[in-house]
């Protein structure tokens, strides 16, 4: 059984044409300017995916925003207080003076 050119390459460069010489050359140099064509497209698919994914994180933030009323800040370590701010220590020693002062 006759496989073509006797001259083929087994286990050669990947990509590379079976023709030798100026035909060879030129057929590799076809091949890789369509693969550059095709590169810009892959890049432009790739980068709306990404858009999408960045839509759909955004759009979920909002919920979570809608679903509990806006930022609450940092949530306490107990339970019955998860929701609210947390003060900080400024704050509770502002608070203490303002009920000292006002008694």
């Amino acid at each position: 059984m006759f496989m073509g050119k006797e001259s083929r390459r087994v286990g050669g460069e990947k990509g590379r044409s079976e023709k030798e010489g100026k035909e060879g050359r030129e057929e590799n140099e076809r091949k890789k300017r369509r693969k550059e064509r095709h590169k810009g497209r892959k890049r432009r698919k790739e980068d709306e995916r990404k858009e999408e994914r960045l839509k759909g994180r955004k759009m979920r933030e909002r919920e979570r925003e809608r679903e509990w009323g806006g930022d609450k800040g940092e949530k306490g370590h107990d339970g019955s207080k998860e929701g609210r701010v947390r003060k900080k220590a400024g704050d509770k020693k502002r608070e203490r003076r303002r009920t000292r002062t006002e008694k």
